[in-house]
């Protein structure tokens, strides 16, 4: 496998990394920093003869087209966090790479151009797995063999860019792809670091699955696609998400309409649903170890006490009781 990004209009390479086929399963590390006038660049691959978990800051002061290529057998979830970046594949197809939306999809090889507008910033998650690796990962899983994206990636049919699954990205998800990172970054050992991302590739999945899943379900409600947008957009904007009326201008809907949707599509308000991604959040950081000051920062609160007064209305204790209790039962 290999990954490549280039920006066209500068002639910049950002990375360019080549992995055997066959190699010792050792986790690498590749930073890239970049800061010109013209663009800053911040990014982090990790990766091993299986896969390549890439996360990537661009700010642009001109429109720039990101040439990104994968070769390879792979599949790939994709999630941008921030910015709108429009993707063209090299086959002519064109579509917007929505804020908040992860992507999955199985290629044997993916070249496409991705076109970021003049005064953005992007800052997306790239997941690349092997395809042999993905299929090792979850064959003796139930809930995974009998899906059709596993068994596309088994008989080698091809599910082109966000065609294996798209879906507004939720708190689980984002803790998970989050904890990937961490893992790679910790002093384990490499031989423990492999066997916590295994786990932990499967747990990705599995809530792929379950995204799926419940967005399929909806108890039957069905979800306009600027509703999904919306939804994604707040999952993905914790630290500071859009107001209403911000959000109705992302969306193009009216404040009223977008309400009344969001709604009857969640079953939760709008302001609700903040509060709740928030919360499913700090449980995360809170089980990781993190300070109470450290995970309010973390989750956009200005205020300690404000978060910690939030945090014990929605849980009906402090995190300071949670952290000391760090059971089962609340985790």
């Amino acid at each position: 496998m290999y990954i490549d990004s280039k920006l066209r209009e500068l002639d910049l390479e950002v990375f360019h990394l080549s992995v055997p086929q066959k190699t010792a399963l050792e986790i690498q590390r590749e930073e890239v920093a970049i800061n010109r006038s013209e663009v800053g660049v911040r990014s982090s691959i990790f990766f091993d003869s299986r896969f390549f978990l890439v996360e990537s800051f661009i700010r642009m002061d001109q429109d720039l087209t990101d040439i990104y290529s994968l070769m390879g057998d792979f599949v790939h979830l994709s999630f941008t966090h921030q910015g709108k970046p429009s993707l063209k594949e090299s086959h002519g197809q064109k579509s917007e790479v929505n804020q908040g939306m992860v992507q999955l999809s199985y290629q044997k090889d993916f070249s496409g151009q991705f076109y970021m507008k003049k005064d953005s910033e992007v800052h997306y998650y790239s997941i690349i797995l092997e395809r042999q690796f993905f299929l090792e990962l979850l064959q003796k899983e139930d809930w995974a063999v009998k899906r059709p994206f596993f068994q596309a990636v088994k008989k080698r049919e091809e599910k082109g860019f966000g065609l294996g699954g798209y879906f507004p990205v939720n708190s689980r998800v984002l803790s998970i792809i989050k904890e990937l990172r961490a893992i790679c970054e910790s002093s384990f050992s490499n031989e423990n670091k492999q066997s916590y991302l295994v786990l932990k590739f499967r747990e990705l999945f599995f809530n792929v699955y379950i995204s799926q899943t419940d967005q399929a379900m909806n108890g039957g409600v069905s979800v306009p696609d600027e509703i999904n947008k919306a939804k994604a957009i707040l999952a993905s904007s914790y630290i500071n998400p859009p107001t209403i009326r911000e959000l109705s201008k992302l969306v193009l809907l009216n404040e009223l309409k977008l309400k009344q949707e969001f709604k009857r599509a969640f079953g939760i308000t709008i302001r609700g649903f903040v509060i709740k991604n928030r919360m499913d959040l700090s449980l995360g950081f809170l089980k990781e170890g993190k300070q109470v000051g450290e995970v309010a920062e973390l989750l956009g609160y200005n205020n300690v006490s404000y978060f910690i007064n939030t945090f014990r209305k929605y849980y009906g204790q402090t995190p300071k009781q949670a952290l000391k209790s760090n059971s089962d039962s609340f985790f």
